[in-house]
């Protein structure tokens, strides 16, 4: 029985390692050839890990990142208490699993970088907005051209949420403000960024002045507040620094 049970395990579709006391007492097969052990296990006698090269299989996370043949491959490590007070190590190639996450995971931030709404408002999502700044921006550095952006940002009474429907109709409410040529996209949660294009900055503060003026949709009866902080572009910003000016400008009219 006991030579059926080494049998299955060296034919098993995975590394195993058998040990007591920090000392390698057993591998199968598959293990011996990953690591090419074969010279090992002649006369095989109790060995610690760091003596044929195998610590890192038994050191840090249980997924592993090794080298074999000069590439890298992952294993992930499982570990079951015997009986009889030895460890056994189980090693499972999860090489393609990883490809796989890795792969997916581009693809997801492709696909965020192409999506271009915010699926609450309807505007512009972040990615869309910021690279949307970058073309003004550009066109302002080559032809000199005026160009203003205001962050709105929305303070809710404490303790209250932003339901959907007010980031809606927020949006609704800028949006019937701008001209065609103006854009809007959410920043953040509660950010709000406008790209006033052919606006030098007084009146870029003007139109965020009028916000309040007209009763924004959520400010007042709920307490909300608006507040409003105003850059303009200036010879020699790119669209990092305008974006960097913009958040260390003061907040403008508070309005609610």
């Amino acid at each position: 029985m006991q030579k059926a049970l080494v049998e299955a395990l060296d034919r098993a579709p995975m590394g195993v390692a058998i040990m007591r006391d920090r000392r390698i007492l057993w591998v199968n097969e598959r293990l011996a050839q990953w690591f090419e052990l074969a010279h090992h296990l002649d006369g095989w006698a109790p060995k610690t890990a760091e003596d044929i090269g195998l610590a890192v299989l038994f050191a840090g996370d249980d997924r592993l990142c090794v080298t074999r043949g000069g590439e890298q491959f992952w294993l992930q490590r499982e570990c079951a208490a015997l009986a009889d007070g030895s460890e056994a190590y189980f090693f499972q190639d999860v090489t393609e699993n990883v490809r796989i996450e890795t792969a997916r995971g581009r693809l997801q931030e492709l696909v965020n970088t192409l999506h271009t709404k915010d699926s609450e408002t309807g505007l512009l999502n972040r990615n869309a907005i910021l690279q949307a700044l970058e073309g003004h921006v550009s066109r302002s550095r080559r032809y000199g051209n005026a160009l203003s952006v205001i962050r709105v940002t929305l303070q809710p009474p404490r303790g209250a949420s932003l339901p959907e429907t007010t980031l809606r109709e927020f949006a609704q409410e800028f949006n019937a403000q701008l001209r065609w040529a103006d854009q809007i996209g959410r920043l953040d949660e509660t950010a709000f960024l406008l790209i006033l294009p052919e606006t030098v900055r007084t009146d870029a503060e003007a139109l965020a002045t009028k916000f309040g003026a007209e009763r924004v949709a959520l400010a007042g009866a709920e307490m909300w507040r608006i507040d409003c902080a105003v850059a303009s572009w200036q010879k020699g910003d790119d669209a990092r620094k305008l974006m960097q000016r913009l958040h260390s400008e003061p907040y403008g009219p508070k309005l609610s």
